[in-house]
């Protein structure tokens, strides 16, 4: 019996809620046995059940390990004798390249989007970050470098990634039976964090807009952040918004079933943050929930207007306001249309299993190739 190659999975804070799309990333692996690497467990990190190795521990530790690449773990590390590390986010391939190049194998990252698009990222600073400092580096040494769209990959090449080495990979979900909605209501749904790239802002202005004129919207919104104070101020008068908090996943899809739309407001923030694609698209579509979202970073790549869905230009109050009253004027037949259409899309290339069987085919690809030319 052959023994699996080690595929090392370089997080640098594992785990946070949101981020259980890393695990789904290999739940097909059948070739590669998968560690996790990372510098700090999060509140989260029991929803991974293999194995977790937390590395240079301690503030000193960290210090060394992040301006310099050292790591007294290196040695407990090579003896998993690993064939490849994977890391998520810009940060994290920033810190797993000293590693990669100890043990001497090939390094390949994930972007999944305010990691590229941020401003910070290429700010000049008296003390660069980590990713800064070794930015020309990871452009030379990585194999390949996954974008969660075509929009994260394009950024990738604006800001001088090889385009060669440049590859989208998109992020899956495990997707649901089909249901039918056989009628309609007036609630909107909203699922995400309180921060400015959500563009929840808009989405209270087209509300505010729609009551102005005698509609009658009510809006749930599920999360929490920064920004909740602020949102939960501008709207004290209007009883019609709801604030629920963190949900269950289980609460998330009751309320998506039960809603006229999941309504996806996303926008390019001050600092530059962007979404890769928003998996809350992915959700609802599998949840059999019509989507309106905004024309933001990858979400055309899943939405087409009266197709799959409803889009409108992104921070745009009003278009988004006459495509809630389209939404509750269609018939349940065009509804459930543009639904299966969307389930489709989402069959055929956001199906999370089927991703990770494609995901292991291009490490394994790097694997067998490295030293000889690089990546894919």
């Amino acid at each position: 019996m052959n023994q699996k190659k080690v595929v090392l999975v370089f997080r640098d804070k594992l785990l946070l809620d949101s981020e259980t799309f890393i695990s789904r990333s290999y739940e097909a692996f059948s070739e590669f046995q998968t560690i996790y690497l990372c510098t700090k467990l999060g509140w989260s990190h029991n929803k991974i059940t293999d194995r977790k190795i937390v590395i240079s521990n301690g503030i000193f530790r960290k210090f060394l390990f992040s301006y310099f690449g050292y790591t007294s773990d290196i040695k407990k590390i090579k003896k998993l004798n690993p064939s490849i590390i994977h890391a998520h986010f810009g940060k994290s391939g920033a810190l797993a390249l000293p590693i990669a190049k100890q043990l001497k194998i090939p390094l390949v990252i994930t972007f999944h989007g305010g990691d590229i698009t941020k401003f910070t990222h290429s700010k000049k600073t008296f003390f660069p970050r980590v990713f800064q400092r070794r930015l020309s580096e990871i452009k030379k040494y990585t194999s390949n470098f996954f974008a969660v769209s075509d929009f994260i990959g394009k950024k990738l090449a604006e800001k001088n990634f090889p385009k060669e080495k440049i590859l989208t990979h998109y992020l899956g979900i495990k997707i649901k039976t089909p249901i039918k909605i056989n009628e309609h209501n007036n609630r909107l749904f909203f699922a995400g964090r309180f921060v400015e790239k959500k563009g929840i802002d808009t989405l209270i202005s087209a509300v505010k807009l729609l009551k102005s004129n005698s509609h009658n919207i009510q809006l749930d919104l599920a999360g929490s952040g920064p920004l909740e104070s602020y949102y939960k101020k501008i709207t004290k008068d209007i009883p019609e918004i709801n604030y629920l908090g963190w949900l269950s996943k289980e609460k998330i899809e009751f309320y998506m079933q039960n809603s006229l739309a999941v309504v996806v407001p996303s926008r390019v923030a001050s600092n530059g943050d962007c979404e890769g694609l928003p998996t809350i698209i992915l959700e609802a579509l599998s949840n059999s929930c019509l989507v309106i979202a905004s024309n933001h970073s990858g979400i055309p790549e899943i939405i087409k207007p009266n197709i799959t869905g409803f889009m409108f230009r992104e921070n745009d109050h009003n278009e988004l306001a006459n495509l809630i009253i389209k939404a509750k004027g269609i018939t349940v037949e065009d509804r459930n249309n543009m639904i299966d259409e969307g389930q489709r899309v989402l069959k055929e290339k956001f199906n999370s299993y089927d991703q990770s069987i494609k995901f292991e085919k291009s490490l394994s690809q790097i694997v067998a190739s490295y030293g000889s030319g690089g990546g894919i």
